[in-house]
């Protein structure tokens, strides 16, 4: 994420509690495109919108088709990773 000249970098989340397996990939990025925006847009500052996209991305890669999950519950996932 490059804000205000600032490069910032975020990981591909990873879960601590259970493996997610790959089901259908298509679409990640977008997903994670659109979860930043919405994190911006709800007042969060880049790095903790980079987070929770990253959150999203990966509960999207782990059902086939688009992503069903709405922010509260992408939020309930990514707790253990955002920034207090």
């Amino acid at each position: 994420i490059c804000h205000r000249g600032a490069l910032i970098r975020q990981p591909a989340f990873r879960p601590a509690d259970k493996a997610w397996p790959t089901v259908d990939a298509t679409g990640c990025g977008d997903t994670f495109l659109a979860a930043y925006l919405a994190g911006v847009i709800a007042g969060k500052q880049p790095a903790e919108a980079g987070r929770f996209a990253a959150t999203a991305a990966a509960l999207k890669q782990s059902v086939f088709g688009p992503l069903t999950a709405d922010m509260r519950e992408v939020l309930r996932v990514a707790e253990k990773t955002l920034a207090p």
